[in-house]
This record gives structure tokens, sequence and C-alpha cells, in this order.
């Protein structure tokens, strides 16, 4: 919301109350701080209204769409009423502007995507990273997180089933007799934002470690937290483009079958615009993934236009 109570605009110039408006907007940002996590918000309704002292104005809209380009998507009014109008409600200086904002969203939950309430925070803070409270020990390299294994269990049938399985890595015991299960396979930034995750809910990542969306998706998929690992899954698919789909398909999306085939429908959609970037032929190969990229490779050349593949 842009209003303010001085008289004073910007540039010093004496702002005239009868034709400055107050504009209200909705804007859509990325869920973490380094703008890889985003996710496309089709469809959304919402509705807008303003109080000042006995006065109130509402608005609406519906059916937007929010999705990522630069600048980042906003649906608003940049004359949503009078600003004289509202500052004449206003019986003294401490009185309050209040707005009242409600969203309606066909797709991911919006609760999802906000800051943690105080209880998952709450949450969070008592099993994650407490030393009281903690039973099992995740050991990363150098880094140790300390969490509560039934909690664990109770969100998650991967951990319910490691803490009773009795596998090697979950054998070792601390002197007091808490578990320790050591992690290879992913850092600790990764891996503490799955758990935070688990323990919250929520898909705002604004507070913590910086992580991408397709190492959160590989980890969700190892550990089989199916909310985190479809989110990340949508957020890859929303923000695929010519300049980053064919990293994608070779780095790690052929290894899981929708997200492999999603990959390939958009080269074929968009051939011509992801043949000229260059990046096909700049794939490296090795002897570990010569299969693969093989296999891919052939797959690209059965999408590719008739005309492409005579010229080949």
């Amino acid at each position: 919301m842009i209003v303010d109570r001085d008289s004073q605009h910007g540039d010093n110039r004496q702002r005239n109350d009868n034709v400055g408006f107050v504009s209200l907007y909705l804007a859509s940002v990325c869920n973490d701080r380094e703008e890889d996590i985003f996710f496309n918000r089709r469809g959304v309704s919402f509705e807008l209204s303003a109080r000042a002292g006995d006065y109130e104005k509402y608005c609406n809209a519906t059916n937007c769409d929010f999705l990522k380009k630069k600048p980042l998507p906003s649906f608003g009014w940049q004359q949503f009423e009078l600003r004289a109008t509202f500052l004449g409600a206003l019986t003294s200086d401490e009185d309050p502007i209040t707005l009242k904002l409600k969203i309606k969203s066909p797709d991911i939950s919006l609760s999802m995507l906000s800051t943690p309430t105080a209880l998952a925070d709450s949450v969070a803070s008592t099993f994650l990273g407490n030393k009281e409270h903690g039973d099992v020990i995740f050991r990363l390299g150098t880094r140790e997180l300390h969490a509560h294994r039934g909690f664990l269990s109770a969100r998650s049938e991967y951990f319910s089933a490691l803490f009773n399985s009795g596998m090697r890595e979950t054998r070792d015991l601390t002197a007091d007799d808490r578990m320790v299960v050591t992690v290879t396979d992913f850092s600790y930034d990764e891996f503490f934002v799955m758990m935070r995750y688990l323990h919250t809910g929520s898909l705002n990542f604004l507070a913590g470690p910086d992580v991408s969306a397709a190492s959160l998706f590989k980890i969700s998929d190892k550990y089989n937290v199916q909310g985190l690992r479809d989110a990340m899954e949508d957020c890859i698919v929303d923000n695929m483009d010519v300049g980053n789909v064919v990293a994608t398909l070779f780095d790690f999306a052929h290894r899981f079958p929708t997200l492999r085939q999603t990959c390939l429908d958009f080269i074929a959609e968009h051939f011509d615009e992801v043949r000229k970037t260059g990046l096909i032929e700049k794939v490296e190969w090795s002897v570990e993934n010569y299969r693969d990229y093989a296999e891919l490779m052939n797959e690209i050349v059965k999408i590719a236009p008739d005309s492409v593949v005579h010229k080949v």
C-alpha cells in the first residue's frame, strides 16, 4: 500500500490531496533469498479493503496469474482511492489505516508458502536442533543436527522405518544412548531445510540457508518427504526455460520419469530455441553417464523436427 501522512512528496514538492491517490497492490515474490524458488500462482482471486476511521473502501480481483518474470508480478489498483478521502476520515495522527486481504488460490496451499505460524516455530525450536529434547543426532560432515525420533517417526514413514530397522548406520549410540545417523550424500544446509519443512510444514525459506529447488527435490525424493518433493517439482517446472531445461534434464531429471518427460516435452515444443543456445552440444559426457546420456540424446533426436534431423 502506498500512502503517506506527510504533505511533502519524495522530491519535496507540495502534494495536492485532491489529485493524490492511494495505490494498493498484491505482489508475488520468491520463497528464498537467492530467488531460485518461485511458485506460479494461477487463477488467484483476492479481496482488498482499506479502512480509515469510519470510512472503508473495498475492491476485488479474480482469476489473476502470478507467473515468474522480471519484475515480479503484481496486481492491484494505482488509483485505489483519493488520498484526501482516507486522511480526511482520520480523527488524529495516531489513528490507523487498516488493511484486510483475503486470498483464494486453486493451486498450492498459500499457508504452506507463508511464514511458519508461532506454533510451528515453537515445535521446530523444541524438537529440531535442541540437544535437551533430542534423542537422535544426524552427522553431516563436521556438523551435527539434533532431532527427536518420535516426532520424525510420526511425520515420516522413511524415518520411522529407519529408526526401527536396526540398519547399521543407526546402530551407533552416544554415551547417553542417543542414536547417531551419518548422512553422506547431502549437505547440512539441504538436510536442515528439509527437516525444518517436516517440523513446520512451511515452504517459506527466506530465513533459512540458501538451497536450490533441484537440491530440495532430490533430498525430499530420497527421504520420501512427498509434500516437499511435489512442491519442488512444481517449482522446477514453473521455472523451466530454454536456458535451463537441458541442464535440468541431464543433471538429474532423467532419473525421474515424470520430470524427464516434462523436460522432453518442453524441448520438443521449443526445439529451435533450445538448439540455438548450443547447450545440447556442450553436455559433458563421461564413462559413468554414457549409457544414460546416449539414451537421452536418442530421445531428443526422435522429438526433433524432421527438417533438423535431415540437416544432421
